[in-house]
């Protein structure tokens, strides 16, 4: 299949719109840990558009960096606990945030928010903190979501603030997924899971929350299911079934364990999703697999040992060399990613050169370029 290359700014219009489809009720991720399925770039996609992001003292990207949100206007990158702010052209805007002890500053940036309507962010910071930004990058004020028991991660989505909160009592641990309102008043208290197990806790794990179609999916570590809430609503779409390589919560929250936890067992650590399709991250073995599942079918269409995507690992693209995996699907369903100038291969750097609109910027030790593709 040939792989149709346009500019980012002048995206064209390629689709008459996303299909609902509908989404298979429990995923065999056990199945594909014995499986080796290949694909390439050219097989899972129809469309690339690519733009080099600017290059300045205040935005360099390193090894790590990665697409938080996208859309027609604007693009975020999250890197070394900051957002950097770019225009869909690739331009430079400015930073947002700053790691620090300081007023309107915070030790550790464990979500981030995107509002476009209202052009501002929102950072969870911990502690049940909120910070507000607007996209210029001036602070606007901060909330806190009060609740028993740890806030693990936060995403606000529709006026609505979704956390997950675990209370360890002598009982044992409860989950819920708490829902707040706008102003930060609790308005439900979801029950996700329980047990009974009294472990000594000195892991620290953290949900996996993302947003899809105006909803946020959730999924609990030491369960199966995957949620969606929207609004008030919270409801299970499906299951990753791990089969015999779950780990229990002993083995997912304590140091000692770890080595166990690591060669035997599989942890499911990022979910992207598309209209089409399941991008899993597993660890296994001290090693990551990327798994692409059919939603609607549950069928492997690929399963591989490979480099973290964080170091360039995913899907080989044939296309422009290097390898590909989404950090952010839009709203329009288009899958990002940043690829470093490094892992260009020649023939890319053709494909690239006559429809970059910011060629200039593709020098030596400059920004990676931003990837949007459609499947």
């Amino acid at each position: 299949m040939k792989i149709l290359v346009v500019p980012m700014f002048f995206f064209l219009l390629l689709f008459a719109g996303c299909r609902e489809r509908k989404m298979n009720a429990g995923f065999d991720v056990e199945a594909a840990m014995g499986t080796n399925e290949e694909l390439v770039f050219s097989e899972m996609f129809d469309s690339l558009a690519c733009v080099p992001l600017e290059t300045t003292d205040e935005a360099l990207l390193g090894q790590g960096a990665y697409v938080a949100y996208a859309d027609e206007k604007d693009v975020f990158i999250r890197y070394d606990s900051r957002i950097y702010h770019f225009a869909a052209d690739g331009s430079f805007l400015n930073s947002i945030g700053q790691k620090g002890d300081g007023p309107r500053e915070y030790a550790i940036l464990y979500s981030v928010s995107i509002d476009a309507r209202d052009k501002r962010l929102a950072y969870y910071v911990g502690q049940g903190r909120i910070q507000y930004w607007d996209y210029n990058g001036t602070w606007l004020g901060e909330k806190i979501l009060r609740a028993d028991g740890e806030l693990t991660d936060v995403y606000e989505c529709g006026g609505r603030f979704i956390a997950e909160n675990r209370l360890y009592t002598e009982k044992g641990l409860f989950t819920y997924l708490c829902i707040y309102d706008a102003d930060g008043g609790l308005l439900h208290k979801v029950p996700i899971a329980r047990d009974e197990q009294s472990v000594n806790i000195s892991l620290y794990t953290v949900p996996i929350m993302y947003f899809f179609s105006g909803a946020i999916r959730y999924k609990d570590v030491n369960s199966d299911s995957l949620y969606s809430c929207s609004g008030d609503s919270v409801a299970v779409i499906c299951r990753f079934d791990l089969g015999k390589y779950k780990p229990s919560r002993e083995l997912l929250e304590d140091m000692n364990q770890r080595e166990t936890l690591m060669e035997d067992c599989v942890q499911l650590v990022d979910i992207q999703e598309s209209q089409e399709n399941f991008y899993l991250l597993l660890v296994y073995d001290y090693a990551v697999r990327g798994v692409v599942m059919d939603k609607a079918t549950g069928a492997i269409r690929y399963s591989k040992k490979m480099v973290p995507p964080q170091k360039g690992g995913g899907i080989t693209n044939d296309v422009l060399g290097g390898c590909f995996w989404p950090s952010f699907v839009g709203d329009d369903n288009a899958l990002y990613q940043l690829l470093l100038l490094e892992n260009i291969s020649d023939k890319g750097k053709q494909y690239i050169a006559p429809h970059a609109i910011r060629d200039h910027l593709m020098v030596e030790d400059a920004n990676p370029i931003l990837l949007k593709v459609y499947e």
